[in-house]
């Protein structure tokens, strides 16, 4: 099961403004069923991939995959939950 609880994601331009990629999203994906991410250019649907794996961090909010919490754990922790882990070789894939 995949838990994402009050994401979030914002990037800085070269303005220095803020800019939203995330707004606070919830969601829960459980074993077996298959979603997809649709929408347009620019709409955040990488962004929110990245925060899934933890390739990024998110700006708020917690994500868990099958009962871990990832957004807890250090480097050196989630490096070793990546290699030890089914839904990170599956997901790495895609």
């Amino acid at each position: 099961m995949i838990i994402l609880d009050h994401v979030s994601k914002h990037y800085q331009t070269r303005d220095k403004e803020d800019f939203v990629a995330v707004e606070p999203t919830s969601l829960e994906i459980k074993q077996g069923e298959i979603f997809g991410l649709m929408g347009y250019s620019g709409a955040g649907k990488s962004t929110l991939l990245r925060l899934i794996n933890l390739l990024e961090r998110p700006d708020t909010g917690t994500v868990s995959v099958c009962g871990q919490e990832l957004t807890a754990l250090n480097a050196t922790q989630l490096r070793h939950a990546r290699q030890t882990s089914a839904w990170y070789s599956n997901s790495s894939t895609y």
